[in-house]
């Protein structure tokens, strides 16, 4: 294949990559050697590779059983789930995951927990389990804020933090 033909195949999947990264989909690209690319290669502005990456994400949470919207809150243990994504192009171990839960309106923090993941491949995803909030004090509204703390080496920070709000309405019966 000319070079040419290279370069335009090479910037595609470049820009195939970033767009489902952005939008926190993993892309898997199989090249003829059988070697897989699962994580985004860092790139310099020269647009030539770095070295390792470590890059942790918060990128989505749950509760079991699941919360749906109008309907009440349950009164038995509820859990939290928590997907975490290795990022990065580097095996990541011990990586802390925190949540905190704080109610509206004294804003005070009504639960705090950690867990920690003990090995995350790159391009995996793993869910944390947050577990024995069946005493929460019932508010109208709470925020819910989740943490994968930096790792070392770590620069792409701002994905490691969701907050996330959640409102409460209570129906008469």
């Amino acid at each position: 294949m000319p070079r040419m033909k290279w370069a335009a195949l090479a910037a595609v999947l470049l820009l195939v990559n970033l767009l489902f990264g952005l939008t926190g989909c993993g892309v898997n690209i199989a090249a003829d050697d059988g070697i897989r690319s699962l994580a985004p290669v860092a790139l310099a502005s020269s647009g030539l590779p770095i070295g390792e990456t470590h890059d942790m994400a918060i990128t989505a949470i749950d509760f079991d059983p699941a919360l749906k919207g109008g309907s009440s809150l349950p009164t038995d243990n509820i859990t939290l789930l928590v997907a975490v994504e290795n990022r990065g192009s580097e095996v990541e171990r011990d990586a802390v995951v925190e949540a905190a839960l704080v109610g509206s309106p004294d804003m005070n923090v009504l639960v705090t927990s950690q867990a920690t993941i003990k090995e995350i491949v790159p391009g995996e995803s793993q869910v944390v389990r947050f577990s024995n909030f069946s005493s929460i004090p019932l508010r109208s509204a709470y925020s819910l804020r989740v943490e994968v703390q930096p790792v070392p080496g770590e620069f792409a920070k701002a994905n490691n933090t969701r907050t996330y709000k959640l409102e409460v309405t209570v129906s008469s019966r």
